[in-house]
């Protein structure tokens, strides 16, 4: 009689996934631990930019809202007589050069990306500086740009070969209970926040702040680190074609155009401002809009599309006229409480004090 080789007892197929899934996040893990141990210990490894250099990312694949805190901070900064130049990879764009875009020079999210391309809209003053390559980047900016100028590299904690004087985390609010990827979507493991100089958890209006508040109380007492909470608010609505703004939407059960990394923020948001969408199209982050996207819709014409701003720059490369009117939505981050803005204006005025410092030597 032939011996029986087969597993007698076969695991279910979710659950060999789910094995091969936390075998892969094991060695992913040991990856990243290498290459961040490899960086702790040498020096050379990574460059001293020629300016004051802030760094906003995080350990969480997508949803964040790190650029949306990279243009608060620049804002700020700004605000403070600095001048600003954002340095990012460009996801998502269709150019592979390195480019620098002046304060002078129009730009196009095809050749800079979407998130570089709306920093440039809402800070027009900026430098963008678009690439992969962000220490070439940093050295071409330094040839060009003033002595008051601050970097802020968008979307920037794993890129470690440009030093920084100030690493901002924006973290998720389930970030404690979070796995490595592929088993979850942590890009680091939760000890890399030790790392931080400040962790900022965004939140959308629906939010519960009360738990937020739970979650940045555990972030503090663990890490030994501030932390700000920053709410998504919204603030008024742009007609896509003409400019128009309105505090209150112009339509009646719109359809929603979505193609960010967690549409249902922006979905409750829209709800909570007692908007009712007559149909959801919801697309991966940074996708690339086509007319075919919108083929066989009836009524489209008559109901019009609302959308993110930064959905709005990936649909403006579709004909308007072939649209019909879209309306998005601008939105503010503003902090929850008071302990939220001690803390960004604490961390953000000690930066300040060191460049102060550093000048006066």
């Amino acid at each position: 009689m032939r011996e029986n080789l087969e597993n007698p007892f076969p695991l279910p197929l979710w659950l060999n996934k789910c094995f091969a899934a936390q075998s892969a996040s094991v060695l992913y893990r040991a990856v990243v631990a290498l290459r961040n141990k490899a960086y702790d210990k040498f020096a050379f490894l990574s460059h001293p930019p020629s300016r004051p250099t802030i760094s906003i990312g995080g350990i969480r694949a997508g949803g964040t809202g790190k650029t949306p805190v990279a243009h608060f901070c620049g804002e700020y900064l700004s605000s403070r007589g600095y001048d600003i130049a954002f340095l990012s990879r460009g996801y998502g764009r269709r150019s592979k050069d390195q480019l620098l875009i002046s304060p002078s020079e129009t730009v196009s999210w095809e050749s800079v990306g979407d998130e570089p391309s709306l920093l440039k809209k809402n800070l027009p003053q900026s430098w963008i500086a678009a690439g992969s390559n962000r220490v070439q980047s940093a050295k071409e900016l330094s040839g060009r740009v003033s002595k008051d100028t601050v970097f802020i590299l968008d979307d920037g904690f794993q890129h470690r070969r440009l030093r920084r004087n100030l690493d901002i985390i924006c973290v998720h609010e389930h970030v404690l209970s979070d796995f490595m990827i592929p088993h979850g979507y942590l890009r680091e493991p939760l000890s890399s926040l030790f790392r931080a100089d400040f962790l900022i958890l965004t939140a959308g209006i629906s939010d519960s702040v009360e738990r937020l508040t739970e979650v940045a109380k555990k972030l503090r007492n663990r890490y030994k680190k501030p932390v700000s909470i920053l709410i998504q608010k919204p603030e008024y609505w742009v007609n896509g074609t003409s400019g128009e703004t309105s505090a209150v939407l112009p339509l009646k059960e719109p359809i929603v155009v979505c193609g960010i990394a967690r549409p249902h923020r922006f979905i409750n948001l829209i709800r909570s401002m007692d908007i009712r969408p007559s149909e959801i199209l919801s697309f991966k982050d940074h996708h690339i809009f086509q007319m075919n996207d919108f083929l066989g819709m009836r009524n489209l014409y008559s109901k019009g599309l609302v959308t993110t701003e930064k959905d709005f720059l990936r649909l403006s490369s579709i004909d308007s006229a072939k649209l019909p009117q879209t309306w998005y939505l601008k939105i503010k981050l503003d902090f929850a409480d008071n302990e939220s803005q001690t803390a960004f204006y604490s961390t953000m005025d000690k930066f300040n004090h060191k460049i102060t410092q550093k000048e006066a030597l």
